[in-house]
């Protein structure tokens, strides 16, 4: 049997999260993989809600975390800033949030930038594929034991029922996330 590839992390998730880490890990020079259990991009296979997602509001200090590892261009090109939000309860207005001057007066940001989950996940997953990284869909995690300079994986293609498996090195903290994620 070959000996299974090594990459510095394995990235189990495809949401807004997952694709920040593995751009970051990308652009400072670490090897990442990105497996996801989904076939398909954003629940794009869901309804319309879900298709769009939850994470669709970048607060100013995000926007500042987006402009300083180089992706805020990107997000300014298709979000569009908010500078308040009204919420309601049964038709009737019941506060309003600001993301003006008088809430984020130490930033440049002066407002929210609204943006959709899909496009989010889309900005990210571009960024990663100009610089040769893909998201491996569907493929789940089924077994990983813990070596001595790192961690090794056995995943599974769902949609060729392969098994293969991987060695990541770094970043002990995703072994958490990947317990959590192959128990649920």
């Amino acid at each position: 049997m070959p000996e299974p590839p090594e990459v510095d992390v394995l990235i189990i998730g495809a949401g807004p999260a997952g694709l920040y880490a593995a751009a970051n890990l990308n652009r400072y020079g670490f090897s990442v993989r990105i497996i996801v259990v989904c076939s398909q991009v954003c629940g794009t296979d869901k309804s319309t809600e879900e298709r769009y997602g939850r994470a669709s509001l970048f607060h100013a200090r995000s926007i500042e975390l987006l402009h300083q590892t180089g992706f805020g261009e990107r997000f300014m090109q298709f979000g569009v800033p908010v500078t308040d939000v009204w919420a309601f309860i049964d038709g009737e207005p019941e506060g309003r949030i600001l993301f003006d001057k008088s809430s984020y007066n130490d930033t440049t940001y002066q407002f929210a930038l609204s943006i959709r989950q899909f496009k989010t996940e889309h900005l990210f997953g571009e960024f990663l594929e100009e610089n040769g990284v893909k998201v491996e869909r569907p493929v789940e995690i089924i077994h990983f034991d813990v070596l001595e300079n790192g961690v090794m994986s056995t995943l599974r293609d769902l949609t060729t029922e392969t098994t293969f498996g991987i060695v990541y090195r770094r970043i002990p903290a995703l072994l958490v996330a990947t317990v959590i994620f192959t128990e649920n």
